[in-house]
């Protein structure tokens, strides 16, 4: 029989995989929310060619993809706990399936933490911000961006961008480009632009996405060499 020893990484497996369903479940819940709340209006404004953020920015889709595969893994790690020829097929899927989740938890960590704390790269800002300037000058997304200023109570997309543009007539060459013009009387007061607001709004959500994906990339990787001992005493002690 195998000593205590072995026994160490095998719980810790079985605690890590219970985890990994739990937090699953929970990005899945966020992700369901978030797909269905407003605060992703911003996610679709009309991005110019493949943009990264308009295909994959929505990240409440994202995260009932990572969801649901965490959920596909923790069962998947369950079956690894099995000692035979059918428990070795299983670790053998579990160990692949975690090493190519391992990147993108990352990266989602990554992501939503930035947006957290709004310290996300000038490029992530200026994809935004052409989406936003394209979606102005479309008449088929002008009805969003007007939305997303009457919803969060914003004027353009940067502070400041709008004043003095409550009215066409009124507006500055570049101005045009950047302040929609809606059918409902724009409040001159409001100079917060949409940017910050939809960050500062949604920043608890942020929060709970990158914290989620950090504990899971931390679990993966540790739950990995746990399994990995596990592997080599079963097979050269």
């Amino acid at each position: 029989d195998a000593p205590s020893s072995l026994w160490l990484p095998l719980v810790f497996h079985t605690i890590a995989v219970t985890l990994l369903c739990m937090v699953g479940v929970a990005l899945l819940g966020l992700g369901i929310w978030t797909t269905t709340n407003q605060n992703q209006e911003i996610f679709g404004l009309k991005h110019a060619g493949v943009s990264f953020f308009g295909v994959a920015g929505a990240l409440g889709i994202l995260g009932i993809a990572l969801g649901g595969i965490l959920v596909l893994v923790a069962i998947l790690g369950y079956f690894s706990t099995v000692r035979d020829d059918c428990g070795i097929f299983w670790k053998v899927v579990y160990t692949l399936v975690a090493l190519l989740l391992v990147l993108p938890m990352v990266a989602l960590a990554v992501l939503n933490l930035l947006l957290a704390t709004k310290s996300e790269p000038g490029s992530m800002g200026k994809s935004f911000h052409e989406a936003w300037q394209n979606s102005v000058q479309d008449p088929d997304y002008i009805g969003k961006v007007c939305q997303i200023e009457h919803d969060y109570q914003c004027r353009g997309f940067y502070d400041m961008t709008c004043v003095g543009c409550s009215l066409r007539q009124n507006c500055t060459a570049p101005q045009l480009q950047e302040c929609p013009q809606c059918n409902r009387t724009v409040e001159p007061s409001i100079t917060d632009g949409c940017w910050n607001k939809v960050l500062d709004e949604s920043a608890e959500f942020y929060y709970g996405m990158g914290i989620s994906a950090t504990v899971i990339s931390f679990l993966l990787c540790v739950d990995l060499i746990a399994i990995g001992s596990a592997w080599v005493w079963w097979f050269f002690v």
